[in-house]
């Protein structure tokens, strides 16, 4: 059977998402400009999304585009032929875009910040005064600025028939243990009940030994 034969934009696209191994807080999206396709490529929490729509994708997606990036987006960025270094700019929070076999990289950054405040439970004396709040993107930002690195992985799962809560698995390619990821998801994908409305249930669902004098597992806020 004669091999598919993939474009350009095509391989750079499948290329992209092994290059931030699918994980799910990155955005890695094809726009139809007017003869052809970008790629535009960012970690959803990290860009200002009035901006990207306003002083990217309308100026590119418009009839009087003519192929000229620098000339018409509404903002200054810069071209790179690296494609490590476009990758690490893409986790500092830039906004990635991939047109014309080149690379280009613009500073739209905003990302969500929760107030100095340190959980009840986990005071410090010492370090940032940060904490998960109850915003899934806010706490996946947070995550993303502590860890610049593409082997961040972050899944999505729904758990809960009712409820449809998203939970996300995050883990460091190449440093995990594969059988306990492994265990974790199977654990999870077995979840069946109505609603998960906060961790303490996931806990109790996925421990296998709750009567164990030894805790298999860490909660943090």
């Amino acid at each position: 059977m004669e091999q598919e034969f993939l474009s350009d934009i095509d391989v750079t696209f499948n290329k992209l998402k092994l290059d931030f191994k699918n994980s799910w807080d990155v955005k890695i999206e094809r726009i139809a400009l007017n003869t052809s396709e970008a790629i535009l490529v960012y970690v959803d929490g990290m860009i200002n999304r009035d901006l990207l729509n306003r002083d990217i994708i309308a100026p590119l997606k418009s009839v009087n585009f003519d192929g000229d990036i620098a000339k018409s987006v509404f903002t200054s960025l810069k071209n790179t032929d690296d494609s490590r270094e476009f990758v690490l700019e893409v986790l500092n929070g830039n906004l990635g875009i991939y047109y014309n076999k080149k690379n280009f990289v613009c500073d739209i950054k905003k990302w969500d910040k929760r107030s100095v405040e340190t959980p009840d439970s986990e005071n410090v004396t010492r370090g940032p005064r940060e904490g998960f709040t109850e915003d899934l993107i806010t706490n996946t930002t947070l995550l993303r600025r502590k860890i610049r690195n593409e082997n961040l992985v972050m899944e999505s799962r729904i758990l809960g028939r009712q409820s449809r809560t998203t939970v996300i698995v995050c883990y460091v390619d190449g440093l995990v243990n594969r059988d306990v990821l492994n265990n974790l998801r199977r654990r999870l994908d077995e979840i069946d009940c109505d609603a998960i409305l906060e961790t303490g249930k996931i806990e109790q669902l996925i421990e296998k030994k709750s009567m164990s004098l030894i805790n298999g597992m860490g909660l943090t806020q």
